[in-house]
């Protein structure tokens, strides 16, 4: 197996690092991978080994603001700017592989940030996969952050807070709850504008529903507590011509990151065949 970095400055100035898994053998179609809130491409490497010893060319970039790309933690001014990212990495795949159809696959945050990108589609893929995605949060943030948060955004958008995440809520394995609280390319912060550019690109989702003309796969675990899987399902059933929503019994946020995650990684690929 092959493992490529790169990286590439945003309109903006940042710069942004990504990184790809390819097999030795030619690949069927393109994976690429967009992370949620705080976390960074690197925290998906086992998925992407698995989705690269199936046959699949696998991408992931680090968001504005995460990982190891440039910009002040947790912080973006316009969701528009995590669009670009993806843009830019699905470009770049594509420029590697232009004969191959493109699936891409986003969690929690990065699960809002695919839907959104699918709605308009630049780039062609040929479908979406979504995994606890941030359409609503699942707990209503603090009533004087959210005040905070409203008020700093006009006067300083880069305002930080602690995102307030209890990594426990993550997975039902500890070893990755404490691989989590030690990782430091995991930041726990969030900024007043990414806050609120983030939760209303969730809430308009559904309103958007109509424009969809791409194939999406919605997972979530009925025990999260962090994004709702209840607006999961009151979007996917929006769309059930185009729309597959499944929910895993009391699994938690990070459904690549359980236990049982090949059931996941079955899941994806199954969805992934018979769109290919």
């Amino acid at each position: 197996m092959q493992h490529q970095t790169y990286s590439w400055k945003q309109r903006a100035g940042q710069e942004i690092f990504a990184q790809s898994w390819h097999a030795d053998a030619p690949a069927k179609a393109i994976f690429v991978i967009i992370h949620g809130q705080s976390d960074h491409s690197g925290r998906f490497t086992t998925m992407a080994e698995w989705m690269t010893q199936k046959g699949y060319a696998v991408y992931a970039a680090d968001l504005i603001g995460h990982g190891k790309s440039g910009g002040k933690r947790g912080h973006m001014l316009h969701f528009e700017e995590y669009l670009e990212t993806v843009e830019a990495l699905i470009d770049k795949a594509k420029s590697a592989h232009p004969d191959l159809p493109v699936f891409l696959y986003g969690q929690s945050m990065g699960g809002n940030v695919v839907i959104n990108y699918a709605f308009t589609n630049k780039q062609g893929i040929r479908a979406c996969i979504a995994s606890s995605p941030w359409v609503r949060l699942a707990f209503e943030p603090p009533a004087w952050k959210v005040l905070l948060g409203k008020w700093m955004r006009s006067i300083y958008p880069a305002l930080a807070q602690p995102t307030g995440l209890n990594a426990a809520h993550l997975s039902h394995d500890a070893q990755i709850v404490q691989a989590y609280q030690q990782d430091p390319l995991v930041h726990g912060k969030i900024t007043a504008s990414a806050f609120f550019e983030t939760l209303q690109a969730g809430i308009h989702i559904p309103d958007k529903a109509s424009s969809l003309q791409v194939p999406m796969l919605i997972m979530h675990g009925s025990a999260d507590q962090l994004t709702s899987s209840v607006a999961s399902k009151a979007f996917a059933d929006l769309r059930p011509d185009l729309i597959t929503h499944i929910l895993f019994t009391d699994w938690f946020h990070e459904l690549h990151n359980e236990p049982e995650k090949e059931k996941v990684f079955n899941t994806i690929e199954q969805f992934i065949q018979q769109n290919l």
